[in-house]
């Protein structure tokens, strides 16, 4: 059917959610809101979906199909409004169309991921191996080295797992140092050290300005806790989300919603989908519905 504005074309259920989380008013947004009401909560929610593929998608749409030479604002939002309900007049564009043309800008924003370090690799069950380090500034230098090891052999960032049973904790060293001492760890103890890793990992990105790349297999709201405890304390580097299809990714998505001081994307892994329709279903899926940065693939 063919689409007499702008809301009609491209408004759905996740854009609508997303505006809730950019602090929109329901009567701006819901059903009693109208269409022109909803495209000027879009308008003025831009400022929080820098860096989102909706953006990029909704103005290269704008520039590309509808000839519009604006950047949607709020300031200009009545404008481009009036222009787009003219161009869809006269191009009889549908939701489809729109749909289309995401989909194909999604594919250029798809990249594989960088060669990333697999630091988890040194663990089992989350267990430092080969490690006499009974202090966090013992296991601090160890760290320290195998950072600088993989940065000198030219790794571009730092991948870390969360299991599945991860529960997160605030970490000090001094409860880093009991649980190092530690001949039989238990679920806190692991807690403890893998975020204060993550709290070391986040530095040391920063300070190379390297990617982090956190493969989740827990909890998404652990996950969640984890990365804001690690944002307030000591800030975090560009972040790629690994989404395993066990995990719900509403929660993780809420978070990249919320303006970050580096970039937030998401990262899907081949080897995590069993046959080629489960994997494309997936990519699609991600593109069209989620607001979630710049895609990227996992081989």
């Amino acid at each position: 059917m063919r689409a007499t504005n702008l809301t009609e074309l491209v408004w759905n259920d996740e854009i609508e959610g997303l505006l809730r989380m950019c602090g929109e008013e329901e009567s701006f947004i819901g059903g009693m809101a109208s269409d022109y009401e909803r495209f000027c909560a879009l308008s003025r929610s831009v400022h929080l979906l820098q860096g989102h593929p909706f953006l990029h998608h909704l103005s290269c749409f704008l520039r590309e199909v509808l000839e519009i030479p604006l950047f949607l604002s709020i300031e200009d939002a009545e404008v481009i409004w009036r222009l787009g309900a003219d161009r869809l007049l006269e191009r009889s564009l549908s939701k489809e169309d729109w749909q289309t043309f995401a989909v194909r800008q999604q594919e250029k924003f798809t990249l594989p991921t960088p060669r990333s370090f697999d630091i988890s690799r040194f663990f089992k069950g989350n267990h430092l191996l080969n490690t006499k380090a009974t202090s966090w500034d013992a296991w601090r230098i160890e760290l320290q080295a195998l950072c600088q090891d993989a940065f000198e052999k030219g790794f571009s960032g730092m991948t870390l797992v969360l299991p599945k049973d991860f529960s997160f904790v605030s970490p000090d060293p001094y409860h880093v140092g009991l649980s190092l001492q530690k001949k039989k760890k238990e679920n806190a103890d692991d807690a403890f050290l893998l975020a204060q890793l993550m709290r070391f990992l986040s530095e040391k990105c920063l300070q190379r300005d390297q990617i982090l790349l956190l493969r989740v297999e827990c909890d998404p709201l652990q996950a969640v806790k984890l990365v804001s405890y690690t944002e307030d304390r000591v800030g975090l580097p560009s972040l790629i989300w690994n989404v395993t299809p066990l995990v719900d990714p509403e929660p993780l998505l809420r978070w990249n919603a919320v303006k970050h001081q580096n970039v937030v994307g998401c990262a899907l892994c081949r080897r995590d989908y069993e046959c080629d329709d489960q994997w494309n279903e997936a990519l699609q899926g991600y593109a069209e519905r989620y607001p979630i940065g710049r895609l990227q693939v996992i081989e």
